[in-house]
């Protein structure tokens, strides 16, 4: 059995942006399908606000944060 944890970094403007930055980041590191994801890994997303100006949308950064289930290759 092999573990693997990755962590990487992610902007958006909002909750839905980051999942969906996360999930295109995971899908290409680990080459599956998005549709995959849930089977294969467990994730999570640490956010941060970045920025917020007052007048444009305010940046969350956020970490994302996972591991792969038990795999044996």
């Amino acid at each position: 059995m092999k573990t693997v944890h990755v962590k990487s970094l992610i902007k958006a403007t909002t909750y839905k942006g980051l999942v969906a930055e996360a999930e295109k980041k995971l899908s290409n590191f680990f080459e599956i399908e998005l549709e995959e994801i849930k089977d294969k890994l467990n994730y999570e997303i640490t956010v941060y606000e970045s920025s917020d100006d007052g007048v444009s949308l305010p940046i969350f950064t956020g970490e994302v944060s996972a591991r792969l289930r038990n795999t044996h290759d």
